[in-house]
């Protein structure tokens, strides 16, 4: 059978390298998303029945919707809660049920967890948010637990401009190392061609799933700092403010037992993936 792809969110960071994806294995694509993705049928805006719509004449009733739309960010989803629900919980509530014979993947966030853990985190532990964009998700996710929902940990790769990695890159390129936090933040990196890896094998495996998207090392924000500063030749000794973010965990680890049931399993090594990122920043000056 033809597999035909709704990518919301396909013209993000995400979205693009899973549209890609996608097509090298033979799918039909289209994307919603307010930016404009221009080599695949296209609808330019939100979620609504009119994208529906025009994706439909153009390549067909989808066989699967991936939804990878919402603010993308705790301090986005704060400065504009009406449109992160919106964009995150009212979209997943449309496509539900404007597209019943499809199967829905739903991007996710281990945000959903709040202060869950010191450790790994199960995906059976109790759902705690401390952040809008956490209570959100935990929103759509309730509409999609007959289908697919991954909760990616701290996703990274060329073309992410937003988030901890961009930021510092920035700020590491001018020669400035001061921080926000503590830095012994612990987070779990997840190379983006590892998570399109991981919501592709949970689109096409059967009946309800829902895993964590994660390697299973937690890393703190201080080494992973070091090691971009090194690679972009910044002097500067890193900083911490000490001061930790409204809505930000300080432990954030996958337990990633049932990802790696379905056959899947992380395969770029944390320190690859930062010299690739730090490349792909270098090359964007």
């Amino acid at each position: 059978m033809e597999r035909v792809g709704y990518v919301v969110g396909g013209a993000g960071f995400l979205g693009s390298h899973l549209v890609d994806r996608l097509l090298s294995d033979g799918w039909r694509v289209g994307v919603i998303d307010p930016a404009l993705r221009g080599e695949v049928p296209s609808f330019r805006g939100l979620v609504c029945a009119e994208a529906l719509r025009v994706l439909g004449a153009l390549i067909g009733v989808p066989t699967h919707v991936f939804h990878l739309g919402g603010s993308g960010s705790v301090g986005l989803a704060a400065a504009d809660p009406d449109g992160d629900r919106l964009r995150t919980v009212e979209s997943t509530r449309l496509l539900v049920e404007a597209l019943p014979g499809a199967r829905h993947v739903l991007v996710s966030s281990a945000a959903v967890y709040g202060e869950a853990s010191s450790g790994p985190i199960a995906e059976s532990t109790p759902l705690a948010p401390i952040s809008v964009y956490g209570r959100h998700k935990a929103d759509a996710e309730a509409l999609v637990a007959a289908h697919a929902i991954v909760r990616l940990f701290s996703a990274y790769g060329p073309g992410l401009k937003k988030q901890l990695l961009w930021d510092a890159c920035e700020k590491l390129a001018r020669g400035e190392a001061s921080f926000s936090g503590t830095g012994v933040e612990l987070r779990d990196w997840l190379h983006v061609d590892d998570a399109v890896s991981l919501l592709v094998a949970t689109a096409t495996a059967s009946g309800p799933i829902l895993v964590n998207g994660g390697t299973g090392r937690g890393v703190t924000v201080s080494s992973v700092l070091e090691q971009l500063r090194g690679r972009l030749g910044c002097a500067a000794t890193l900083r911490f403010s000490g001061e930790v973010r409204s809505g930000d965990p300080r432990s954030l680890v996958a337990d990633i037992g049932r990802a790696r049931a379905l056959g899947w399993a992380p395969r770029v090594a944390l320190a690859d993936g930062l010299v690739e990122y730090a490349r792909w920043f270098e090359a964007l000056s």
